[in-house]
């Protein structure tokens, strides 16, 4: 932080540097543990618009962790509203950055001149789109090109819209009644303006619900201040094409188109992004030891199970050795010598 603040005061002088507040509530995590409770707080305390609901904030992370108020009472001049010394409006966090960043971000390694080229194209096509879009929201005599925000407060509103109940009173005039609980709503749309028997903020949920019951767009409730800004940013066309003397003109010379000596530089995570990853991996290997588990189990229900009953054990006799049995079959060489002899035996019967 130290580092920053030194930068920061000779780059830009009298802007002071702001801490983002989704960067922070993650270092409370990786550093105090701090459970839902103590991040709505310290939330609540850093939107605070007065002193007094500063300090009761800060009092409940106190009285249920220390270390995490005094963390925050060093740096108080960064992340609290109250205490920042310039003007903190709606600026909480550097998404819209990170957004762009992430939107160039095969664009933004490339040089300079390139880079704003690229952004130059990039730029005109997103204005080609909404030109497109602007020729079919046609209301009031004219083209309408809403901005990102009324447009997607539209789009929640019709989802809901379409669950209500309408009833058309009288549909060339455009008087319509839209039923709620407890009763009806009147509804009267114009082509300069609509009006609501609720007395709601304007577009509200049951001028949609008439619009879609109509041949109405719901874009042309959105009012006319909300789109003339767009409309002028669209209607320029295409961007002045950006080349290398254009920039040594104005005293701003191209880079060196050189490749950087050593590995090239990624992202550094923060604690939070760290621990996050970390716990990702036990849970996958935990998931893996668990698969096979199941696994094991499967193969052993498949196999049939051999049980044997435990034999008894018994003594070991030893085996007594067989005595030859006197009869015997002959073989059939001696009985071959025993035909022999007798035959022998009455020749010498017969000579006598």
């Amino acid at each position: 932080m130290k580092g920053l603040d030194n930068v920061n005061a000779t780059t830009f002088p009298g802007n002071p540097h702001g801490c983002c507040l989704l960067h922070l509530e993650r270092n409370l995590l990786s550093k105090f543990n701090a459970n839902r409770s103590l991040l709505d707080a310290f939330r609540s305390a850093a939107l605070a618009r007065s002193e007094r609901t500063y300090e009761q904030h800060l009092q409940t992370i106190k009285a249920k962790n220390k270390k995490m108020e005094k963390y925050l009472r060093d740096c108080e001049e960064t992340w609290a509203s109250v205490k920042f010394a310039g003007l903190r409006e709606r600026i909480s966090s550097t998404n819209i950055s990170e957004s762009f960043n992430s939107w160039i971000l095969d664009e933004r390694r490339l040089p300079i001149v390139r880079l704003l080229d690229q952004m130059r194209s990039r730029f005109m096509e997103v204005w080609d789109r909404r030109r497109t879009a602007a020729s079919k929201a046609v209301g009031h005599g004219k083209k309408r090109v809403p901005c990102q925000r009324p447009l997607k407060h539209l789009r929640d509103l019709t989802n809901h819209a379409r669950k209500l109940k309408v009833v058309a009173a009288h549909k060339k005039k455009g008087i319509f009644e839209v039923s709620i609980e407890g009763g009806t709503v009147k509804v009267i749309l114009k082509d300069g303006k609509s009006e609501c028997t609720c007395s709601g903020a304007s577009p509200c949920i049951h001028m949609v619900a008439a619009c879609l019951c109509s041949d109405c767009s719901p874009v042309n409730l959105i009012p006319d201040h909300q789109c003339e800004a767009q409309q002028q940013l669209i209607d320029d066309g295409c961007l002045p094409y950006v080349c290398c003397e254009d920039l040594e003109d104005n005293g701003m010379k191209p880079p060196i188109q050189r490749r950087q000596r050593g590995r090239p530089r990624g992202r550094i995570a923060s604690k939070g992004e760290k621990q996050k990853k970390q716990e990702e991996k036990k849970k996958k290997k935990k998931k893996k030891k668990e698969e096979e588990k199941k696994k094991q189990k499967k193969n052993e229900k498949k196999k049939p199970s051999k049980s044997k009953k435990p034999s008894k054990l018994k003594k070991a006799t030893p085996k007594r050795k067989s005595k030859p049995s006197k009869s015997k079959k002959a073989t059939p060489k001696k009985e071959k010598s025993k035909k022999r002899s007798s035959e022998k035996k009455t020749l010498k019967k017969r000579k006598l």
